[in-house]
Parts: structure tokens; C-alpha cells; sequence
């Protein structure tokens, strides 16, 4: 109870500091960008198993806004941010298997067989090099040194068995220049570095929103889970390759495959057909060239996937007949474009991929996007709050 108390302590007194420099530097005009952490601190009770940092929230906002937005005036702000309402977090963190790059940590955890981790909030801490939000990191001031200080002393106190950083240039090197420790490269293809900082294991991985592969994804999560149940080893770039041999071939032939198919030997029937055969969601139609499927937790009557052989075979996403949604949901298809999905400004498709535009695996690649999409709530809701997460 003691160690309990010791470490509340410690946090409020960080939350305090670090809301108080925030404030301070978003007076200045260039700085007025909201702030926040990511998870609730408060629920912090001992050392997490593991310490996630990206590099900020992704996130448009003013502070000029923040602290007169209803959303964060109920969540605690009183006209500035406190320390009180800086440590419980982000407002939209319970909504946080909508957003694309936690549903792909999720993946990659589960890949690794490591995935409870990420179940249980008092093993784990989401937070930020900088809470400054911006939707690009182009647009961070440049306050990094100070930013990062401050995160670091959110390390130094909640002392995480291991550290992950999502982004390598634009997180693992910050926190190590910053930070003063070596890092150096355990996996090839820039998968995954390492290194220590004060005997804390710090694992470097592009950040989730970059959409690896299912095979970097397999291959870095069973890294991450051989790394931190042989935390107390030192292992190099060979022995690491000599341990995933099978999985660093499978990325490899994966990137090999660049080459653009021949559209005249693409078999569109028989990819339809593999959809039949291997559906991902429940059926909504089936006319033998043309197979959709209902998207999960969306109104059967708004939205559907369509796989079909017509025009040579594509793959999109459509608006039910008579429910043309393209004019008035630019956020639902920039999603969908990010995931190389094209909308159509004729009829009700939102957006389509042909087949003679995916590599030469196209059915895994067909699938892939289907993962993406089929349990990615933020991808139907139609509108989002000003400061929710991607």
C-alpha cells in the first residue's frame, strides 16, 4: 500500500509540472495546440509490464479550443488544463479498438502470442514524446528536447519492465538522443531496433499507422515476445536472423512481390469465388460474378463490400443503392483511400480497388483489406469529436 501511495504521489506531482509547462507554452500563439496524454494514469497502481510512446496525438486542436470544448469540459477542464484531468487521459481512450493503428498493435500482439498485455490496463501505459496534437508531424513545434524531458521523467517514475516506441526516426531517435543510450538494429528491413535506457529494454518499431504487412507483423511480434522473455540477454542482428529465419524469408518474399500482374492472366472469377469460399463477414448478397458482404456492426441497409469479376474484378466499398454517401463523408473516404481504395464520384462507391491494380497476391492482399476494414468502427462512423483519435 505504501509503494502505492509512494507512486500516486510521484504522478500527481509529475501531472502538476508537466500541465503546468504545457499551459505555459501553449500562451504562446505559435504553441497553441491542445495537449493530453493518451491512457488513464490513474489506473497505474504498480510498474507497467510495458510502456507504449508514440511521438504525439494525432489529433487537430487548439488549446484555445481544448479548454472550452464541452467533451473536455466534462472530462474536468476548468478554463486550462490541470493536473487532475492531465493524468486521467484522453477523453476518447475507451474508444481507442476504433482506431486503426491500436487494431494493428492488437494484431501484431496477438501474432506475437503477447496480446493479453494489451487487455489489461494496469500492464500497460499509451503515451506521448510530446502531448501537443497535430494531425501531421510536420506541423509539432519545435519543443521536443523539453517535451521529451518531461516524458522521461513519466519513465523514470513509473519504471516499465520494457519501452516501445511507435516510429523509429521520429520516437526511438528522439528518446535516445534525448535520452543518451545506443540503440542499435535486431531485425533486418528496419523492423525492429533495441536498446537501453537505465536497464529499461526500449524496442523501436514503425509506427502501426505505416500499415505493415501481415508478415512484418508476425515477424515483429514474435520478436517483441522472445525479446521480453530474454530481457535479461544481449542478442545481435545474426543471432536474431538465425532465430526467425522462416519469418524474415516470408517478409522477404512479401516485399519481392512488386511486380504488377498481367491483367489479361488474372482469373477474376476464381478470386470471387475464393471470397465465397472463404468469407470474412456474413453475406449480403451472392449473384455468382459479384459476392458482398455486410461490414461488422453497420446497418445492413447503409453499407456492404463488394468483391466481383464486372470490369475486369475489383474490390470496394459501396453505399447501398440510393444512399449516396460520397458527398458527405470525406473522412470515410480518406480512410479508405489510405487503405488504396479509389472513390468513384458516379454512383455510390466510396471506394474501389480493380484487381490489375494490387501486386500478385491478390487474394491476400484483397484479404488483408477486408481485415482492415471489417472490424474498424472508426471507418463507418460518420462523424468523429474535434479531438478524438485516428
Amino acid at each position: 500500500m505504501e509503494e502505492i501511495n509512494k507512486l500516486k504521489v510521484e504522478l500527481e506531482n509529475w501531472a502538476n509540472e508537466t500541465a503546468e509547462f504545457y499551459h505555459q507554452k501553449a500562451q504562446d500563439p505559435k504553441f497553441d495546440f491542445a495537449f493530453h496524454t493518451q491512457s488513464n494514469l490513474n489506473k497505474v497502481t504498480q510498474s507497467p509490464a510495458l510502456l507504449i510512446l508514440a511521438i504525439n496525438p494525432g489529433v487537430d486542436g487548439k488549446y484555445t479550443e481544448q479548454i472550452i470544448n464541452e467533451e473536455w469540459k466534462k472530462w474536468g477542464i476548468n478554463g486550462r488544463m490541470d493536473g487532475e484531468t492531465l493524468l486521467k487521459g484522453n477523453p476518447w481512450w475507451k474508444n481507442r479498438n476504433e482506431w486503426g493503428f491500436w487494431q494493428r498493435l492488437n494484431n501484431i500482439f496477438n501474432r506475437g502470442g503477447i496480446k493479453d498485455i494489451l487487455q489489461n490496463e494496469s500492464r500497460f501505459v499509451l503515451s506521448n514524446l510530446t502531448f501537443f496534437t497535430t494531425k501531421k508531424e510536420t506541423s509539432l513545434p519545435n519543443v521536443f528536447e523539453e517535451c521529451t524531458e518531461k516524458t522521461i521523467k513519466l519513465i523514470n517514475i513509473l519504471r516499465p519492465k520494457h519501452i516501445l516506441c511507435l516510429g523509429r526516426a521520429n520516437c526511438i531517435d528522439h528518446l535516445k538522443r534525448i535520452g543518451k543510450f545506443e540503440v542499435k538494429e535486431l531485425l533486418p528491413f528496419n523492423c525492429l531496433s533495441y536498446g537501453k535506457f537505465n536497464g529499461i529494454p526500449v524496442y523501436g518499431i514503425n509506427h502501426p499507422a505505416s500499415r505493415p504487412t501481415i508478415e512484418e507483423m508476425e515477424l515483429i511480434g514474435k520478436c517483441l515476445n522472445f525479446l521480453m522473455n530474454n530481457s535479461q540477454k544481449e542478442f545481435s542482428l545474426e543471432e536474431m536472423q538465425e532465430q526467425f529465419s522462416d519469418e524474415i524469408k516470408a517478409v522477404k518474399a512479401r516485399k519481392s512481390c512488386v511486380k504488377m500482374p498481367d491483367k489479361t492472366k488474372i482469373n477474376a472469377q476464381e478470386i470471387v469465388d475464393y471470397f465465397r469460399e472463404n468469407p470474412l463477414s456474413n453475406v449480403s448478397d451472392d449473384k455468382g460474378k459479384t459476392i458482398r458482404f455486410f461490414i461488422d456492426g453497420i446497418d445492413k441497409d447503409k453499407l456492404e463490400i463488394t468483391v466481383t469479376s464486372a470490369e475486369g474484378g475489383y474490390f470496394g466499398i459501396r453505399a447501398k443503392k440510393g444512399k449516396k454517401y460520397c458527398n458527405s463523408n470525406s473522412e470515410y473516404i480518406k480512410i479508405l483511400d489510405d487503405l488504396g481504395l479509389k472513390s468513384k464520384k458516379e454512383g455510390h462507391w466510396l471506394g474501389v480497388k480493380y484487381f490489375k491494380d494490387y501486386g500478385e497476391n491478390i487474394k491476400e492482399e484483397i484479404r488483408n483489406t477486408m481485415w482492415e476494414v471489417c472490424p474498424t468502427q472508426a471507418l463507418y462512423k460518420m462523424s468523429e469529436p474535434r479531438f478524438s483519435q485516428d
